[in-house]
């Protein structure tokens, strides 16, 4: 499969000529990781959930709804999304949907904070935090401010180790489909 410059981005006009070398290879890097989303997705048999086609079903209706006072360039209805734009949001959207499922039957961490990562932490800084209530109702507020703050604390540490997990996969994914860069011609 062959990917073009309309499968990095939706760009008007002579949009294409402003694009610094960085922002085309970012681009170009989300876009592979898109493809190669969807093919593994086919390939292993994994779907996106009924929830997550949900989601791109409101997704869809967001993005196509007019919006007074604002100008998108779509011929029809000027306060409306172009189609082109909208079928490229949701399709950017299905790709990071998939990448999140692949990764998690990878066995790759959950990007979110979970309790077993709240209860860690709270064992090893219990001094910051205090003996908690005894009383039920009591014990049960306090529990629930100090969870909270701990994933608060917590959180960028957790998105970055997700992070570095989902970038190692996606690289390896590359690795094994053999991508090949070429020049396009003239």
């Amino acid at each position: 499969m062959s990917i073009t410059l309309k499968d990095l981005a939706v760009l008007e006009g002579t949009a294409e000529q402003a694009l610094s070398p960085e922002v085309f290879d970012s681009l170009l890097d989300r876009a592979i990781a898109r493809e190669l989303a969807f093919q593994v997705a086919k390939a292993q048999q994994v779907a996106l959930t009924p929830e997550q086609q949900e989601r791109l079903k409101k997704m869809r209706a967001a993005l196509e709804q007019s919006r007074p006072g604002v100008t998108y360039l779509s011929q029809a209805d000027p306060s409306r999304l172009a189609p082109d734009k909208v079928d490229f949001e949701l399709r950017d959207a299905a790709g990071q949907m998939l990448q999140a499922n692949l990764a998690a039957k990878a066995g790759l961490p959950s990007p979110f904070v979970n309790a077993e990562r709240v209860q860690q932490y709270f064992s090893e800084h219990q001094t910051e935090y205090g003996p908690l209530p005894a009383t039920p109702a009591e014990r049960e507020a306090a529990w629930g401010r100090i969870d909270a703050d701990i994933r608060a604390k917590i959180s960028p540490e957790v998105q970055a180790e997700y992070k570095r997990a989902l970038q190692t996969y996606i690289e390896q994914l590359k690795s094994a489909a053999q991508i090949r860069r070429t020049k396009p011609s003239a």
